[in-house]
């Protein structure tokens, strides 16, 4: 999803920040060890996309939701893994397909995404 983000010419490079261990390394995306350092950029008038490799802190969760509260803030957080207040569960199974519940299935390849972000 982060390659997508980044390397699609549809995609009008929307600021894409990637927080945590573990997670794909898309050329254009920021890549920061901890929450704390994007925070005070969170109210700003731009937003993005945050990808946190492991569910936020209590304290996060917070933040979070207070920035959410606002009908300004214009970022998209994504989780990696189980998030109790997550509005939206995808899964992407070993065999390929990312599943919802409410859309349609999707094939997706991980290495041809994480591909184009660096293209």
């Amino acid at each position: 999803m982060a390659g997508e983000l980044t390397g699609n010419p549809w995609s009008d490079d929307p600021r894409v920040v990637m927080v945590g261990n573990g997670l794909p390394q898309p050329e254009h995306a920021e890549h920061l060890p901890a929450i704390e350092q994007v925070v005070p950029e969170l109210d700003g008038a731009h937003g993005g996309v945050l990808v946190l490799s492991h569910a936020p802190s209590a304290a996060q969760q917070d933040l979070l939701a207070a920035r959410f509260a606002d009908p300004r803030f214009g970022w998209v957080v994504v989780v990696l893994g189980e998030y109790a207040s997550a509005r939206w569960r995808l899964t992407a199974t070993e065999d390929g397909w990312l599943r919802s519940g409410f859309l349609p299935d999707v094939r997706y390849a991980e290495q041809t995404a994480v591909r184009r972000g660096g293209e």
